[in-house]
């Protein structure tokens, strides 16, 4: 159903997290899509401990949105789009459901 979170996590939390949107410095890979983020363009950086390793992840806005509507209930980094075809999967087709591919437009495209 529209709104409801569509996972079925159980993901233990974090020791330590923080998350926060910046412009990158230089280009970096989204962890979702693996599309580049150009250098200047906003994205999340997020960072935090979890079984006593440090961890750090950069993700692009469309994913972040995704992710923030979809699975509001919890979230492993790098598991979007395998976990929107696990739930949305299962035609023959579902190619529809790979991410995206067109590069992220820098601040100056």
């Amino acid at each position: 159903m529209l709104g409801e979170c569509i996972c079925q996590t159980d993901y233990d939390a974090a020791e330590f997290f923080r998350d926060r949107m910046v412009r990158g410095r230089k280009a970096y890979t989204c962890c979702e899509c693996r599309r580049v983020v150009p250098k200047g363009v906003r994205h999340e950086y997020a960072e935090g401990v979890f079984e006593d390793e440090w961890f750090h992840y950069r993700t692009c806005e469309l994913c972040v949105s995704i992710r923030n509507s979809l699975f509001r209930c919890g979230y492993g980094f790098g598991s979007l789009w395998g976990d929107i075809r696990d739930h949305l999967g299962g035609t023959d087709d579902d190619s529809w459901l790979d991410p995206p591919t067109h590069p992220i437009r820098g601040p100056n495209a």
